[in-house]
């Protein structure tokens, strides 16, 4: 667990290596699975990690953001062009899981990032079922 304040650097800790990581293995494959899942409380939160991310990697990466308050249609038009990362909250993330939009039997990688956060919002049935969806 690492814990600092806004602005010091923790979403390049994570993303640097998971981008430098993604991108050695880089597939074109249309449709692809996600090989990245990256939980944030919030969709402000979603849309700066989003940002962070196309900041730094290539443009053979290819990132969906799904939350609430978006259109639902252009998410899962995203998901089936193929993402190597998804990131997103937990609740929109649940309910791709549920449609079978959104399968996560690549993911090699998961980012709870401010997961203290999403206990204090009652995320916590939300992880246990995202779990089951990864075994």
């Amino acid at each position: 667990m690492y814990l600092k304040g806004t602005g010091t650097g923790k979403t390049l800790a994570f993303s640097l290596p998971i981008v430098e990581r993604l991108q050695a293995e880089v597939s074109d494959v249309r449709g692809r699975y996600p090989r990245c899942l990256v939980l944030e409380p919030t969709r402000e939160l979603a849309n700066q990690v989003t940002n962070d991310f196309l900041s730094i990697k290539s443009r053979l990466l290819s990132i969906s953001t799904l939350y609430g308050g978006k259109e639902y249609s252009r998410q899962e038009l995203s998901l089936k062009r193929g993402s190597d990362i998804v990131i997103g909250t937990p609740g929109r993330i649940k309910d791709f899981l549920n449609q079978k939009k959104l399968i996560l039997t690549q993911c090699q990688i998961i980012v709870l990032d401010e997961v203290d956060r999403m206990l204090d919002m009652g995320f916590q049935v939300k992880f246990g079922f995202l779990f089951y969806y990864l075994l």
